[in-house]
C-alpha cells in the first residue's frame, strides 16, 4: 500500500524523497533497513541510469543515452535527515569523502508509474563496473 503524494508535498527541504533499485526495495535483503530508517512507500517509478549486476547488489550508474532507464520504489523519509544517514551508512556514502564512498548519493528525476515525476535520492555506484554484467531490463528482480 502507498501512501499518497499529495500529503508530503510541503515537505520540500531537504528533500524526504529516496529512490531505491536493488537490496532495499519490498522483499530485498536490506528492505527491513529502509523501514527502520523511516522509509514508509510512496510509487514506483523509473529513473535514468544503467543497472548492472554485482552479485549480492545491483549498481546504478549514469546513463550516457536517454533510454536507459531503471525501474525501482520511491519512499518519502518522514525525518529525512536522521534516515538518509542511517541510508548513507548502509551504502557506503561518507558525504565528507565521496571519492572514497563505495556509492555516491544524488538526487534524480523519478517518473513514476502514471507519469507524474518528483525528485528524489539515489545511490550510484561510485567504483568502476568492470566485467559486470549489465541488466538492459534495468530490473534487479529480473536477473535470475
Amino acid at each position: 500500500m502507498f501512501y499518497s503524494l499529495r500529503r508530503w508535498k510541503v515537505l520540500a527541504h531537504p528533500n524526504p524523497f529516496v529512490f531505491v533499485y536493488g537490496s532495499l526495495r519490498r522483499g530485498g535483503a536490506k528492505h527491513v533497513l529502509l523501514l527502520q530508517a523511516g522509509g514508509r512507500p510512496i510509487a514506483d517509478g523509473t529513473i535514468a541510469g544503467r543497472l548492472f549486476d554485482l552479485g549480492r547488489y545491483p549498481a546504478a550508474v549514469k546513463a550516457t543515452d536517454r533510454k536507459s532507464r531503471i525501474r525501482g520504489e520511491v519512499y518519502v523519509l518522514p525525518d529525512s535527515t536522521a534516515g538518509l544517514a542511517k541510508l548513507d551508512r548502509v551504502e557506503g556514502y561518507d558525504h565528507a569523502r565521496v571519492s572514497k564512498s563505495l556509492f555516491a548519493r544524488r538526487v534524480v528525476t523519478v517518473t513514476l508509474d502514471g507519469g507524474k515525476t518528483l525528485d528524489a535520492w539515489a545511490y550510484f555506484y561510485n567504483k568502476p563496473v568492470k566485467q559486470a554484467r549489465e541488466l538492459a531490463s534495468g530490473e534487479w528482480r529480473a536477473r535470475v
